[in-house]
């Protein structure tokens, strides 16, 4: 029996096998935090593959981790009929029209506030594109207050609006 990520491998994520609701709520914890870490760093959206290979889960057993994250801790949505995600908001793991830009890394949020929540939420600078039914751009920065402090929008048509995390 092998244990990693805090789940041992032959466990059922199920309440009967695996000694009841809490546990396995503890257990979806942990890998609803490792979905946000992998949108996070990555700018995608992990595979259930992905998923049972980092914690030694049966696809059984992340899908129904995933159908109770959607369904009990509304953490999550999955694309419908399917156990892969389509959002961990403020992320979308398919493109939409807010296309956020870090450095190297990009997102996609699921309206604007979520594109400006994922730069809020990473603590970073970065730039969205995609307001095209507005014609702008914006590029949003921190105010030299750190993380957690004021946030500065400024579209690219010229207007200024000041964001308060």
């Amino acid at each position: 029996m092998r244990w990693r990520g805090g789940i041992r491998s032959d466990d059922s994520l199920s309440g009967s096998r695996h000694g009841g609701d809490a546990q396995s709520a503890a257990h979806d914890s942990e890998i609803r935090q490792w979905i946000y870490r992998q949108f996070a760093s990555t700018g995608l959206a992990p595979s259930p593959v992905e998923i049972a290979r980092e914690f030694v889960l049966t696809p059984y057993q992340v899908e129904q981790a995933l159908y109770r994250l959607q369904r009990e801790a509304d953490a999550l949505v999955l694309i419908p009929g399917s156990p892969y995600i389509w959002m961990a908001e403020p992320f979308s793991a398919v493109p939409t029209s807010f296309l956020v830009r870090s450095g190297e890394i990009q997102w996609w949020g699921n309206c604007i506030w979520d594109a400006l929540g994922i730069l809020a939420l990473l603590g970073v600078d970065g730039d969205i594109d995609g307001l095209s039914k507005l014609g702008a751009g914006a590029t949003c920065h921190r105010g030299g207050q750190g993380f957690g402090g004021e946030r500065w929008c400024r579209a690219l048509r010229g207007a200024s609006t000041r964001l308060v995390a």
